[in-house]
């Protein structure tokens, strides 16, 4: 026999939300469905600064010079 119930964790327990009807003592198989967790956000050590503005520009002569 197959029952979906659900229940809570608290701790290193199992609360059941509603009744399962099985006598004391009975050991069960159980399949657990995990719910996704939200995405945590990512907080950064240190804080960001602004390099400032570009000067100057690189070709792909100066990357490269004369090779290829």
């Amino acid at each position: 026999m197959t029952k979906t119930v659900h229940a809570v964790r608290r701790g290193e327990s199992l609360e059941l939300l509603e009744p399962l009807d099985v006598p004391e003592g009975t050991e069960l198989a159980l399949t657990i469905e995990i719910p996704l967790m939200p995405a945590q956000v990512v907080q950064f050590c240190l804080p960001i600064r602004s390099l400032g503005p570009i000067k100057g520009t690189l070709g792909r002569e100066d990357i490269y010079g004369a090779a290829g």
